[in-house]
């Protein structure tokens, strides 16, 4: 199951957008190209891949983040572990999470992450809003790559 994550996350970074014909409604992006943020105090890195009714993007951090309790009003998060580990609290209850791991927080419960100082090595993750809006935090981060160009068809 992992590699063929792995290889849809690879070929999302690094194939062209090719929509069909038949799909006008679709909204393509590719991640490469997707805007990124600083943020957590400089110890993670937003990738915002797509922005639309939903959001997705590629959420990278490093030892010694720690993302404070908070929480979604009215948006569910989910979080798939493609890469390390962290812990996180969810409605109280501490968690380890690691590589494979799949995270659902729904809307309106608390939750928070960090990764200890100690640990070796970054984290990445999928992230998604269901509904979006809280990722528009992210923007208050610095940016460090160029807007992408929008591609609908």
């Amino acid at each position: 199951m992992m590699s063929m994550v792995s290889a849809m996350l690879f070929l999302a970074l690094t194939s062209p957008p090719n929509p069909p014909a038949s799909a006008p409604s679709l909204a393509w992006a590719l991640a490469a190209d997707a805007p990124a943020y600083r943020i957590a105090g400089g110890k993670a890195v937003v990738r915002m891949v797509h922005e639309g009714p939903n959001y997705m993007g590629i959420l990278e951090a490093y030892p010694g983040v720690k993302v404070p309790e908070h929480m979604h009003e009215k948006s569910a998060e989910l979080l798939y572990i493609l890469e390390g580990a962290g812990e996180m609290v969810v409605d109280g209850k501490r968690t380890p999470v690691k590589t494979g791991h799949m995270i659902q927080v729904p809307p309106g419960v608390k939750h928070s992450f960090s990764i200890p100082k100690e640990s070796n090595g970054r984290f990445v993750a999928v992230q998604v809003y269901a509904p979006a809006g809280p990722e528009q935090r992210f923007k208050k981060g610095h940016r460090i790559t160029a807007a992408p160009a929008k591609r609908t068809q």
